[in-house]
């Protein structure tokens, strides 16, 4: 059985730094293998996503424009965990919230 040996950090520079987002690009060795110059990692404070489902058996679904993909949307609540947040659970509910303040459908 091959053994999955750590990658080598060999610099590393924080690229984007606000609450929501942490962005850092490294350059990193592969052991046995090649130097990976541009090798980005993303931080955050987690994400939870829900599958809502109703007493009789209707999912709630959210739909909403997606900027990065230029479209309207279909699917299940979800989001990251705002800073202010500790609990996922809390998050879980803000994002219930939201979708039936707005244009939950089933």
């Amino acid at each position: 059985m091959t053994e999955h040996k750590p990658w080598t950090t060999l610099s590393s520079q924080q690229v984007l730094d606000n609450p929501h987002l942490k962005i850092r690009r490294e350059q990193v060795a592969v052991p046995n293998g090649p130097v990976i110059p541009d090798y980005y990692i993303i931080e955050n404070r987690g994400w939870v996503g829900i599958v809502p489902v109703t007493e009789d058996g209707y999912f709630l679904i959210n739909k909403q424009y997606k900027h990065g993909i230029g479209l309207v949307v279909l699917e299940f609540p979800a989001g990251g965990i705002d800073p202010h947040e500790d609990d996922p659970l809390d998050t879980a509910r803000r994002k219930i919230s939201l979708c039936l303040q707005k244009n939950c459908c089933n």
